[in-house]
């Protein structure tokens, strides 16, 4: 990173599965080249190479499975089988290329989790599942948020099982290295390294990745590198200092965490909880809009779990706290992890509950759902057939059938859309459309220049979403598999059709 830092990939997990039209915005933050693929997703251009996210990844889980296979002492031959986790919130196309990955790194069976179901199964060893209980996982990392509200409950064989009470809610873009970029743009600011401006520019102000030479390059990665590590140091020192390059000289950064935590009377410190504001402000609707969307009030729930790096700062953990502050027995639980600790280490407890899994031992989980509500468009009609909340696996086909007009040999554009709700500071954002996919099905005119058509939704117990056409006057059937085509192109709410189970292209 000091010497090449456009020839390091990090961060990926960020990219994957997301359109670059998405991820346009963020791409400031990245020493290195990202592109738009041919199909619309992100190619990272490493010197004559070009990789996507998926083949970044499938590299990490090789480099993994093949390390397992040759230092540990306790397995013997190829490892053929993985429980893989990704954040709860990933939506059908990145559950998918994580299972790609997955797949291509070598490993013959897979089981996903989502990752605070597993943090929850690690620490289910120590609740009591003889009575019903109510959990919130909230699982921050450094790319993704992710809260799920899970039931602890006894099955028939008097095994402990985990249910998922309402889809996990969260956001794809919102983790550890967003609270890097706050902070960045403020030492910048306050320590007067003009040249490093571009760079250090919050995502959402420019779409343009800027210009920079490698020296410049690399006096920023070294800032940001001593950014992270200050704000990690934070969580255990009210205040630190931190040396970082500018230019071919030293650079002193001082970062406290509150103004009565600066070491002295200088202004030039770097406050982290006045920067990281907006995005504690955010964590905070994300984790309400999860409980109301869930039906629970907040005195309804048992135990919140906190997991993840982020957790281990005070700032982020007062959240939950003042969240939680009339909930007494939780109250008193987080009062507890304070003075004594956490029961299970936030940064391993998505990978014990996974590894817990594996053998088979702790937990199960049980039911699980899809956390958003996806449909069928027809020219700029649609209608939803697979809802929020569903349980998966699941098959849904349009009531009745659809006719559309044409002529012989032509195609009916078919359409993937996803309809998505997410918090904002001032309480919950209206519905947001998004369309993932245009496909095109030939079918079969009649006399009268019409055609008919059923149209199903098909969810796998991953998540993955399949779009089957069936012609009804011909009987063929045009069915796309786990669809991968990445679009993401905002469009308006699509209209209902016109006439119960007709519409007109």
């Amino acid at each position: 990173m000091a010497i090449a830092p456009d020839q390091v990939i990090w961060g990926v997990k960020r990219l994957i599965g997301r359109p670059f039209r998405q991820v346009e915005k963020e791409l400031p933050r990245f020493a290195y080249p990202i592109e738009q693929g041919p199909d619309g997703g992100v190619v990272i251009p490493v010197g004559s190479h070009r990789y996507t996210p998926v083949d970044v990844s499938t590299l990490i889980l090789k480099w993994i499975k093949q390390n397992a296979e040759t230092l540990n002492p306790f397995i013997v031959g190829p490892i053929r089988k993985a429980v893989v986790t990704h954040p709860a919130y990933f939506d059908a196309l990145q559950t998918r290329q994580t299972r790609e990955a997955a797949e291509r790194a070598g490993f013959e069976e897979i089981e996903l989790i989502a990752e605070p179901v597993a943090a929850a199964l690690a620490y289910g060893l120590q609740l009591d599942a003889t009575r019903p209980q109510f959990i919130v996982a909230i699982d921050w990392g450094a790319g993704t948020l992710d809260i799920a509200i899970v039931a602890l409950r006894l099955g028939k064989d008097k095994h402990p099982i985990l249910d998922e009470v309402r889809p996990a809610r969260g956001d794809v873009a919102l983790g550890g290295i967003d609270m890097d970029d706050l902070l960045l743009a403020r030492a910048v600011e306050v320590y007067g390294l003009e040249a490093l401006q571009p760079l250090a520019r919050r995502p959402s102000e420019s779409i343009q990745r800027p210009a920079a030479g490698m020296a410049l390059w690399r006096d920023f990665c070294s800032l940001r590198d001593s950014i992270e590590r200050a704000k990690i140091d934070l969580s255990t020192v009210p205040a630190t200092r931190i040396h970082a390059t500018y230019q071919g000289r030293p650079v002193q950064i001082k970062m406290a965490r509150t103004r009565r935590d600066c070491l002295d009377t200088e202004t030039n410190w770097i406050i982290l909880e006045e920067v990281l504001q907006p995005l504690l402000g955010r964590f905070r609707s994300h984790i309400e809009f999860a409980l109301q969307q869930s039906g629970l009030r907040r005195e309804d729930i048992q135990h919140v779990l906190l997991i993840g790096g982020p957790m281990h700062m005070p700032c982020v953990r007062q959240v939950v706290k003042d969240l939680f502050a009339t909930n007494h027995p939780v109250a008193q639980e987080l009062k507890e992890l304070e003075e004594r600790g956490f029961p299970v280490n936030p940064m391993e407890a998505v990978a014990r509950g996974a590894a817990l899994y594996a053998r088979n031992a702790g937990p199960r989980p049980g039911a699980r759902m899809i956390p958003r509500d996806y449909g069928v468009l027809l020219g700029m009609q649609g209608e939803i057939l697979i809802h929020d909340g569903d349980n998966l696996p699941c098959q849904v086909t349009s009531p009745g059938t659809l006719v559309a007009s044409g002529k012989p040999g032509e195609s009916v554009p078919v359409g993937l859309y996803v309809r998505e709700y997410s918090p904002d500071m001032r309480g919950y954002s209206p519905e947001r459309y998004i369309r993932l996919g245009n496909y095109e099905f030939w079918p079969m005119f009649n006399a009268k220049g019409k055609c008919e058509f059923q149209v199903t939704l098909e969810a796998d117990r991953n998540g993955s979403v399949s779009l089957i056409v069936t012609d009804c006057l011909s009987g063929e059937t045009l069915t796309l598999e786990q669809l991968s085509r990445l679009e993401g192109q905002p469009i308006p709410k699509p209209q209902p059709f016109e006439k119960p189970n007709e519409v007109e292209l």
